[in-house]
């Protein structure tokens, strides 16, 4: 199946598609499927706000779930889960020790089952991937993240697991390319 990058490609001069080495996407498999056959030869990148998206979506999508089989309605500002929305997707290295306590007695009151609570720890192991610069480690990281995701019984966290392990060669690239399309979508 042709997609609309993989007619661009197609139309580009040969020795310029030869010059790309690196190229940073989204978790879009139209886009790698684009890049075949013309690009096989290029770095593939998991552009880390894209991959961390998926992680923060999993993690809202848990809470709203939660949400409304323990309420019976959307959240409302004096749910305890709907109150820590934000809290959840701000990094724990971000958080101060009141903000932190905040988050913690929301999922104790909102979180019968710790189903938010496992996404939120999923969330976590998918940012910390970006904290470390060491190529070996992150792999590690990686590693340890879709195993995690894959042992769980939460349906959307098993399924943020097998986006991870499906892009994982993509994710470990950006820790030894650097490579992000942050810039370029910057620009538009």
């Amino acid at each position: 199946m042709w997609t609309a990058l993989g007619r661009w490609c197609a139309e580009q001069d040969e020795a310029w598609l030869r010059g790309v080495t690196t190229v940073a996407t989204d978790l879009a498999e139209s886009y790698r499927a684009g890049l075949r056959p013309h690009l096989d030869h290029a770095t593939r990148v998991a552009d880390p706000f894209h991959v961390v998206r998926v992680a923060n979506r999993c993690l809202d999508a848990v809470r709203r779930r939660v949400q409304n089989e323990t309420l019976q309605h959307r959240g409302r500002k004096a749910d305890p889960l709907y109150r820590i929305r934000k809290l959840l997707l701000t990094g724990t290295e971000n958080l101060d020790d009141k903000a932190r306590d905040r988050v913690l007695l929301g999922l104790r009151i909102g979180d019968p089952n710790d189903e938010v609570l496992g996404s939120w720890l999923a969330n976590e192991s998918v940012r910390d991937i970006y904290l470390t610069d060491d190529p070996a480690e992150a792999e590690l990281l990686v590693d340890k993240a879709i195993a995690a995701c894959a042992a769980d019984d939460v349906p959307e966290i098993v399924s943020l697991g097998k986006t991870l392990a499906s892009w994982r060669n993509e994710i470990v690239a950006h820790h030894r390319s650097g490579a992000s399309n942050g810039p370029t979508e910057g620009l538009t």
